[in-house]
């Protein structure tokens, strides 16, 4: 249990370094002024929101999948039938 302690003490110190060594660009990158110090307006393309909207489908596809086998299995209805 201790390890885990560490663990997480660890991520939390690497995610707050990475943090002050990169800043807001880290977080939120079209907030970034650009190299002549200028803000920069960022709208996101058609393309952009679709490829967005497929990983988000993407990965709510697997977690559905995922809980349709860990229910079972956390709630003890798992059979043995069909196993050899």
């Amino acid at each position: 249990m201790a390890e885990m302690k560490h663990a997480n003490v660890a991520c939390a110190l690497a995610f707050v370094g990475i943090w002050i060594e990169k800043g807001m660009g880290l977080i939120i990158p079209g907030f970034v002024p650009s190299t002549l110090h200028e803000w920069v307006e960022y709208i996101p393309s058609a393309a952009e929101w679709k490829i967005m909207a497929g990983i988000w489908a993407s990965g709510l596809i697997v977690y559905t999948l995922l809980l349709k086998v860990a229910i079972p299995v956390f709630t003890g209805n798992v059979s043995g039938r069909g196993a050899k």
